[in-house]
């Protein structure tokens, strides 16, 4: 059986609107992107091929699913799609793809409450002209096309997304929710961080490398996308949180999401957006002229003057000291990073794992053998709590570390 998921159709502009740069496919639902609950489901289902079509074409959503291909026992193919006015324009459009197989067509964002095949098929009926245009889920052949006729969820507006969102959090099944771990609610990813005196009532969903600073309180239902930081003090409470957002401390956030530096009241359909309040994206840069970059710049300077003539006296002794332990001692193998961030203006202490060009991570501060995971949050935190005695702390504890590994 083949599996047609089209998430998009002209209903869901709302979704353009409030998450520019995010498509339907990659919108989370409680922690995990629509077409991967539909993708789960489908592997359920006993799926062999599924092609995902996509209005707004999401690059990273793409790179994720490559990464992920061991994940799913299917072969799944992902790619831009314009929209379709009905299933049968939709079926026409990737009749190679069907071809004499039944092929279950998912038009629109839709999930069906059933967890078995046998279910769907004990709701089809034949598609009435004039519905095939309505979301819903379909089985279609190269002779025939019927409509499930069961229970779905489907979030036709913000507030329906917003909904669902805690729904699914409350009472997953059949799908499953995210997390290497959970208990008595509390749904944990990997790599997650939390401080103490931090207050946590379930339900809670904590999605991978997550740090939570002191004095946080999560209350009545709080949901926190990848990579994200909350800062010490912050105050959720029945609010999402989705991927790569920072939320400063003392915050507090009711019934909102929180995406990057928007600010979302899904009850009212308004947002805001306010970077300058401490809610920003996690990929904030700091390259304006404040004294820490300044200080980087002046540090990066001197460490490249300074280091010239060791690294090329070293040289003498060819490329392999350079690389041996004692090169990495005396940190030798660090001196071409100096001169890549310079050229490049990237930064002496490395702001996220997407940062090329750096010399040092936040972490080279106490360790020189932290964890890539560990890594991550530490440069998140540093990203907005970058000071002029952090950078010099990192810098010379990571020499110094360096040569007494």
């Amino acid at each position: 059986m083949n599996v047609i998921i089209e998430p998009y159709t002209a209903e869901f502009e709302w979704c353009d609107e409030f998450f520019p740069g995010k498509s339907l496919c990659s919108l989370p639902l409680a922690g995990k992107p629509l077409a991967e609950h539909l993708l789960d489901l489908c592997t359920v289902f006993g799926a062999e091929r599924a092609l995902v079509l996509d209005y707004n074409l999401d690059l990273t959503f793409r790179r994720r699913l490559e990464s992920q291909e061991h994940r799913w026992p299917l072969h799944i193919s992902y790619e831009g799609a314009s929209l379709s006015p009905d299933v049968q324009a939709l079926a026409g459009r990737n009749a190679a793809f069907i071809g004499e197989h039944e092929t279950l067509i998912f038009r629109g964002p839709v999930l069906p409450q059933t967890g078995t095949l046998a279910e769907i098929f004990a709701h089809l009926e034949d598609c009435t002209p004039g519905r095939s245009s309505e979301d819903g889920l379909y089985l279609g052949s190269s002779a025939s096309l019927k409509r499930y006729t069961g229970p779905l969820l489907r979030p036709r507006s913000l507030k329906e997304y917003f909904d669902l969102n805690f729904a699914l959090l409350g009472s997953p099944a059949p799908y499953t929710l995210p997390g290497y771990s959970a208990e008595n609610g509390v749904y944990t990813g990997m790599n997650v961080s939390i401080k103490q005196n931090c207050s946590i009532e379930p339900p809670v969903m904590l999605s991978d490398n997550i740090r939570l600073e002191r004095d946080c309180t999560l209350r009545n239902g709080v949901i926190i996308g990848e990579d994200s930081l909350i800062d010490r003090g912050t105050v959720l409470e029945h609010t999402i949180v989705l991927d790569d957002t920072y939320v400063g401390y003392e915050m507090e956030f009711k019934d909102k999401i929180v995406s990057g530096g928007r600010i979302i009241n899904a009850e009212n359909e308004i947002y805001v957006d306010q970077e300058e309040i401490g809610v920003s994206s996690k990929m904030k840069t700091l390259h304006g002229l404040d004294f820490t970059v300044l200080t980087e710049r002046i540090l990066l300077l001197a460490l490249a003057l300074l280091l010239l003539i060791p690294y090329f006296v070293l040289a003498l002794f060819g490329k392999r000291f350079r690389n041996s332990v004692w090169g990495r001692k005396l940190s030798m193998d660090r001196y071409p990073k100096i001169w890549d961030a310079l050229l490049h203006r990237g930064n002496l202490v490395r702001r996220s794992a997407r940062d090329p060009h750096y010399v040092f991570c936040a972490s080279d501060a106490w360790s020189v053998s932290a964890s890539p995971e560990q890594q991550i949050i530490d440069d998140l935190y540093f990203c907005h709590h970058a000071t002029v005695p952090a950078v010099l702390r990192i810098t010379f504890a990571g020499f110094l570390l360096r040569g007494l590994s």
